[in-house]
């Protein structure tokens, strides 16, 4: 079942039937869940709240409650659909400049140019390459997480290694206390200084 965003709260895309037969379903199999029907107010609570916005989004179902929420999901489903269609029409055009390589001779698969690899990550990966434009949130690139990666890849070329693995598990817990305060705009110093002398902290944006 597919998840649209209005203001970074997930509301499922499903019907009444569907709704219910699988609510049905989780009971009959005595399974614990928990349901959210979201409206318009728990969007803008949740948009305040990033906290409760965790906590609805972790839902096993929420469903849309009020017509403005089932316009959003038209629109962005209607949207959505459009530049779909223009990643078609671009793949389809490297398809015609970047043809299949000519078959070969004997054993092996025929070698492709990089630009056919390209082409065929491409679709192959397809919504993971378009996740930035359905996923309120999602970078254009992954620059940042390999920006982020960069800090422990150097402290391995300069070090070689760390010598336990419980000196590895601390170091990536402070670096990515680290990098959350920066990314949340936070004094790295006053919050480490905060976490060490055991006062109430949280990471939690909003």
């Amino acid at each position: 079942m597919k998840r649209a965003f209005i203001l970074g709260l997930g509301v499922d895309q499903t019907n009444y039937r569907s709704a219910v037969q699988g609510i049905l379903d989780w009971a009959l199999r005595g399974e614990s869940r928990y349901v959210c029907v979201a409206n318009v107010h728990m969007v803008m609570e949740a948009y305040d709240d990033a906290e409760f916005r965790q906590i609805v989004n972790a839902a096993d179902l929420v469903t849309p409650d009020g017509m403005p929420l089932v316009w959003m999901m038209r629109l962005q489903g209607q949207a959505a659909e459009e530049k779909r269609q223009k990643y078609h029409d671009i793949l389809a055009k490297a398809e015609a400049e970047e043809p299949p390589p000519e078959p070969k001779t004997g054993k092996g698969r025929p070698k492709s140019t990089p630009g056919r690899n390209l082409l065929r990550r491409l679709k192959e990966h397809e919504d993971a390459v378009l996740a930035f434009a359905w996923v309120e949130g999602v970078p254009f690139t992954n620059n940042q997480a390999e920006r982020d990666l960069r800090p422990a890849k150097v402290k391995q070329k300069v070090s070689g290694c760390f010598r336990t693995q419980q000196g590895a598990k601390v170091y990536a817990r402070l670096q990515a206390v680290i990098s959350t305060c920066r990314k949340q705009g936070r004094n790295v110093y006053a919050f480490l200084r905060a976490l060490f002398a055991h006062q109430p902290v949280s990471l939690l944006a909003g």
